[in-house]
């Protein structure tokens, strides 16, 4: 996502237009590394202990990775895709929280790149960049966004997935490509497992999404969203 998030249609466009002096590649590297800084800094004692979101996550996942999940459940639980990245993990490192912290920490700093993409395409022209940086450093220095990156919740997987769906539902409708279709389509998919309680929403999304890749329309993809 970083290589493609930077560049345009040959993955380089734009990395060497600059702002006061710095590429537009140095400055994504200072703000990511700053990011994934305060995400990862004393990770597994800030907060201190198991939270009690955190030690009913682990707990669901232990038991995946144990073999003793309710699988009735399925596809109607919170943060299906969570528990088994979780669960995987736990095979492979000691289960704990300072597994569970690494993956979701992991997660936000995924976001980061991605939401840059997200705010580049949808502003049209030269400005898309710095658009995308500035998007990306507000998300970077958000205390509620490192709160959640530092310390597991259900959604912790919904967060890079909204984020992803949304830049390749934007890259869809800009350019017409099957390839950014199927990756916002099942991008869709597993928000719809992932988030349950939100899927009425998602499906009047999808609905809107719908009607806006079938439009002839190449209008800027931010003025056909807001008008």
């Amino acid at each position: 996502p970083v290589r493609l998030a930077l560049g345009g249609k040959s993955g380089t466009e734009g990395s060497v237009n600059g702002f006061g002096g710095l590429s537009t590649g140095l400055i994504f590297g200072l703000i990511l590394l700053g990011g994934t800084g305060l995400r990862l800094w004393q990770l597994t004692s800030a907060p201190p202990g198991c939270t009690t979101v955190e030690c009913a996550v682990g707990l669901r996942i232990l038991d995946w990775s144990l073999g003793r999940a309710d699988l009735s459940a399925g596809v109607n639980s919170v943060g299906m895709g969570l528990t088994v990245l979780g669960s995987l993990l736990f095979g492979l490192f000691e289960p704990g929280t300072a597994t569970l912290r690494w993956l979701t920490a992991c997660l936000g700093i995924l976001t980061l790149p991605l939401v840059f993409g997200l705010g580049r395409r949808l502003i049209p022209g030269p400005g898309g960049l710095a658009g995308g940086l500035m998007a990306m450093l507000l998300l970077a220095v958000n205390p509620l966004h490192i709160w959640f990156s530092r310390s597991t919740t259900p959604l912790a997987l919904a967060g890079p997935l909204v984020a992803l769906h949304l830049w390749a539902s934007v890259r869809a409708l800009q350019e017409r490509d099957r390839r950014w279709f199927a990756l916002s389509g099942l991008s869709w998919g597993l928000l719809f497992v992932e988030a349950a309680p939100f899927r009425l929403f998602l499906l009047i999304w999808a609905a809107l999404w719908l009607l806006l890749a079938l439009s002839d329309n190449r209008a800027p993809v931010a003025d056909r969203l807001f008008p």
